[in-house]
């Protein structure tokens, strides 16, 4: 190139040297990168990316036509979809995420800058001091400005205004292109008219392309990218990332990508493009993550390529059946057509050994340092440089070989899948007929441990052993294992490792403990091989990929049979393309370098465990949503989750880019769960029927690296209780109960009260009628009698007369006291009142020297029978007293119906008495208060008016009904 390049030229040196990273050492001449793409058909909002970031949480942002777009891994959200505060609907052509954690937007045709921070947005236009046009970049310098430029020139941001940089700082009118940062923060810019770079704060001068810009490694990408001429100012992509490798995107040729050679050979440049998957040879834009992927956004779509943790190496041949490694530390690969050795290094060739044909069904190393190898026809081994035939029968008993071992004599152990179990020695073949013939069909694997025991496995599951002296031990199926015995391996620690169709089990020489994926999250379908790495770490080969795991797991899972195995597996996203399977056997070994190699359908994939980098990173984990009963709600910690919420819906993320879907959840409501629950990689969380109380949801995530965040991401809830579980309303609801018993308690007191009063009324009631029936009889019998001892010597006969007048008076006090005791309150029939009134003012007076004037005024009303009955005894009463108390020679008594009531009036002409006075009830006259009483008890009155030597006059009211 010469001195002074194009400005798209100097473009292209500014990425390559000042984006951070430098050369790894020992870089491996091809890294392998693994491409995933997304375009609209896989729900990229629009195809054209424009600009990509990572902020703060972990969160892609991707400008589009569409907008401003977050990515997760897995869902694209649209910016409208995700808040409520507004952003332009115009294209979004750059990004970039501040260090205090806020996010700018800028725009394209229409221009202008959006600042979101803490999901507020700040808006600047023209107004703000930025004009208008395409924003083509944003970036921050060491001094904390945030700068803008695009085809207006550049702007910085001083935490208010914006402020165009004039041509007296040193930058020229006209558009700027890019900006970069050097490892000083400092800013270079691309400018129409060259290359400036930032020598204060707001200041620039012309630079010319430093030395390190002509790289051996920038001339090659530049070279091959055919990026030397002056063109328009389009938006290119351009990267040097973190292991020294070099990333140029053009604008019709693809992607470039760069790489040192190793020693003194020359870069290495590849170009991926079209036809290698990417959406479109336009690239707008490059960006390297936090866990070291590379985003390319081009005009049709967004590519993610991640490192590839796992080298693919294709071999003569075709497909790998199987590998071994034998004591010399080389490793061998069987195929469909022979044997090949593979490299004991990086970038050594493959060698082909002559001497085997045809498709090989196993490998064998013995401790001497020999290769045995099995083919469909014959076996052989490998010494000394050369192959040699196994001596055999002229027609050997062999199907299928299906495994090789070598015991500690030598002896070399042969299973066929049809015909058994042989053992060569010394030039002869001979059937191990200790083996129960049942069993002879279903032989498949074969390992020697370190006691020279030779280990069989079989197809329907079981395990065998053989020991020194030759003696044969079968074992039962072993549970959980499922299908055949795959693969036997015994580790440095002298344990035995059985792997099967659904499970890998260690024996101890006691017992089995098998894990599966089922019970133990172990993903262990279909084990093909066990090998141990350098640091005792166990490599296990599956349909799902290639796991690593520590031995130590199975002593947790013995102590607890439903342990969650923790592991690290390697897939297809890793660059394991096909999958270890058994197609021969072993499937797995390990060098002398140190380095694993597996036989897949598709060739021969090796891992370097010291090599890997050290990914102990836990994923960040957020909650992105909380619906209830199918409503969005604010999910900010703490929540209170409205009264009656029937559905409680949780989303949540990990924010992961390598392999997200099979990031691995578990989750768990601390009031309602009583375990962790495992959605696998489901992002929801569902409840229904919540009971009100406190709440603490924490999900945790294990990425596909095996590393677990065991924090998580935590949401404190709560369910207020309904109004009827609430405090208060249990504290009113106790006060009403105390409420109600006392209340109760106050009606049973009045109800006591009340019968207690009736008693007493009734008693009253008896007294009355004992005193004004049978008491006031007796008394007229008493005054009779008195008359009568008067005239006994005188008037015999009148005496007679009296007596007989007393027996008559006797019959009828005895009436009328029955008529008391069954409460006969009518009066006889046919009587009127003013008949019973009369005859009952006749009967008192009948024989005594008080003169009676009865008299009745007004037209008879109809009278309740109690009030008729009440009315006769007050009568009787006041009568009885004036015979008794009055000292009076006449008594009136007058009946009177006037209007809604009934009058009665006694009067005498007596000696009356003080009415102030209380009845002396301690002499036995009752009659005033029963007289009252009586009158009351039917809603009337009584009154009483006396003076002495005035007479004593009775007035008595009762209402009419």
């Amino acid at each position: 190139m010469g001195e002074r390049r194009s400005p798209q030229v100097l473009l292209l040196a500014i990425g390559l040297l000042l984006l951070p990273g430098t050369p790894a050492a020992g870089s491996p001449s091809v890294i392998e990168y693994t491409l995933t793409s997304w375009t609209q058909y896989e729900g990229l909002p629009a195809a054209r990316v424009w600009a990509i970031t990572q902020d703060r949480d972990g969160y892609i942002w991707i400008g589009t036509d569409a907008g401003l777009v977050r990515f997760d891994g897995v869902d694209f959200l649209r910016w409208r979809d995700l808040h409520d505060e507004e952003l332009p609907r115009h294209e979004v052509t750059a990004l970039h995420s501040a260090r205090d954690g806020s996010l700018w937007v800028g725009f394209g045709i229409h221009g202008g800058v959006a600042r979101i921070s803490a999901n507020d947005v700040a808006l600047y236009g023209e107004a703000e001091g930025i004009a208008s046009g395409f924003v083509t970049f944003i970036t921050e310098d060491r001094f904390g400005t945030i700068w803008a430029g695009g085809l207006d020139g550049l702007h910085g941001f001083d935490g208010e205004r914006w402020t165009r940089v004039e041509p007296r700082n040193g930058l020229p009118e006209g558009p700027t292109v890019e900006v970069y940062l050097d490892p000083d923060r400092n800013l270079w810019v691309s400018h129409a008219a060259g290359l400036y770079s930032q020598v204060g704060r707001d200041t620039f001068r012309s630079e010319p392309a430093p030395a390190e810009f002509d790289s051996v490694l920038a001339r090659a990408v530049l070279d091959a990218s055919a990026i030397t001429e002056r063109s328009p100012p389009y938006r290119f992509g351009f990267l040097r990332d973190r292991r020294g490798g070099v990333w140029v995107g053009t604008a019709g040729r693809g992607l470039w990508i760069g790489r040192d050679g190793f020693g003194s050979e020359p870069p290495d440049v590849s170009n991926v493009s079209v036809q290698d998957g990417l959406s479109s040879d336009v690239v707008q834009v490059l960006f390297e993550d936090r866990e070291g992927h590379v985003w390319v956004g081009t005009q049709s779509g967004l590519h993610q390529f991640s490192p590839r943790r796992v080298t693919s190496v294709s071999v003569p041949g075709g497909l790998v059946r199987a590998v071994e490694a034998t004591p010399d530390g080389r490793v061998w690969a069987g195929t469909y057509d022979g044997v090949v050795q593979l490299p004991e290094a990086a970038g050594e060739p493959l060698a082909r050994v002559e001497g085997v044909v045809g498709p090989v069904t196993a490998l064998h190393g013995d401790r001497e340092g020999r290769l045995w190898v099995a083919t469909l026809d014959s076996i052989s081994r490998y010494a000394d440089g050369r192959f040699t035939a196994v001596n055999l029968p002229e027609n050997p008993p062999f199907s299928w070989v299906s495994a090789l071992t070598t015991d500690s004599r030598g002896d070399l152990w042969i299973c066929d899948m049809q015909n058994g179990v042989f053992r060569w020695s010394r030039g002869r073949l001979d059937r191990y007929e200790a083996l129960p013939e049942e069993h002879r069909g279903t032989v498949y694997t074969a390992y020697t441990d370190a006691a020279g025991r030779v280990w069989i496995g079989f197809t329907d599951g079981k395990l065998g052993v053989i020991a020194r002296d030759h003696k044969f031990r079968l074992y039962d199926p072993i549970p959980g294992l499922g299908g055949a015995v795959n693969v036997l391996y015994e580790n440095s620690a002298g344990v035995l490792w059985v792997g099967g169709g659904d499970g890998l089990s260690r024996f101890d020489g006691e017992r089995f403990t098998t894990a599966t994926q089922r019970a133990n999250g172990l993903p262990v379908d279909s084990v093909s091989t066990v090998v141990e790495d350098g640091d005792g770490s166990l490599w296990v080969g599956t349909r799902s990929g290639i796991l690593s795991l520590q031995p130590e797991e199975f002593d947790k899972l013995g102590a607890n049979p439903g342990h969650q195995v923790e592991f690290r597996r390697f897939d297809r996203f890793d660059g394991v393309l096909n999958m270890p399977v058994r197609l021969g056997h072993p499937v797995g070994a390990r060098g002398a370098d140190g380095r694993l190699w597996f036989a897949t359908g598709g060739g021969a994939v090796v891992i370097d465990p010291r090599r890997l980098p050290d990914e102990q990173a836990p994923p960040p984990v957020r909650i992105e949503a909380v619906h209830v009963d199918g409503r969005p709600v604010d999910h900010a910690s703490p929540l209170e989750l409205p009264t009656g919420g029937s559905q409680l819906r949780i989303g949540y993320t990990a924010l992961t880019y390598a392999a997200p879907a099979r990031t691995q959840f578990r989750y768990r409501l601390e009031g309602f769960d009583g375990d962790w629950v495992d959605p696998d990689t489901r992002r929801e969380a569902l409840y229904v029927g919540l009971p009100a109380g406190d709440y603490r949801f924490q999900v945790i995530a294990r990425n596909n690296r095996g590393v677990w965040n065991r924090e998580g991401a935590i949401l404190e809830l709560s369910v207020p209780p309904p109004f009827y579980q609430a405090a208060w309303f249990y504290a009113a609801g106790g006060i009403a109960f105390v409420a109600l018993l006392l209340g109760a308690w106050k009606v049973r007191e009045v109800r006591i009260h009340r019968r207690y009063s009736l008693i007493l009324a009734e008693r009253a009631r008896l007294s009355r009628e004992i005193h004004d029936t049978l008491l006031q009889s007796l008394v007229g019998v008493a005054l009779q009698f008195d008359v009568l001892a008067g005239s006994l010597d005188g008037a015999p006969e009148q005496a007679k007369k009296r007596l007989r007048s007393i027996r008559k008076d006797v019959e009828e006090y005895i009436r009328e006291a029955r008529e008391s005791i069954w409460s006969l309150r009518s009066r006889p029939s046919g009587r009127s009142l003013a008949t019973a009134l009369r005859e009952t003012c006749e009967h008192v007076t009948r024989d005594t020297a008080l003169a009676l004037d009865f008299s009745v005024a007004g037209a008879p009303r109809q009278v309740s029978t109690v009030a008729e009955e009440q009315l006769i005894r007050i009568c009787r009463e006041a009568v009885t007293n004036v015979l008794h108390h009055a000292e009076a020679s006449r008594v009136e008594v007058a009946l009177q119906y006037d209007g809604n009531a009934i009058l009665l009036r006694v009067a005498d002409d007596g000696a009356g008495f003080d009415a102030s006075l209380p009845p002396d009830d301690a002499g036995g006259h009752l009659g005033l208060v029963s007289m009252r009483e009586r009158a009351e008890s039917v809603g009337g009155g009584v009154d009483v008016t006396s003076g002495p030597e005035t007479g004593t006059e009775v007035q008595v009211r009762l209402p009419l009904q």
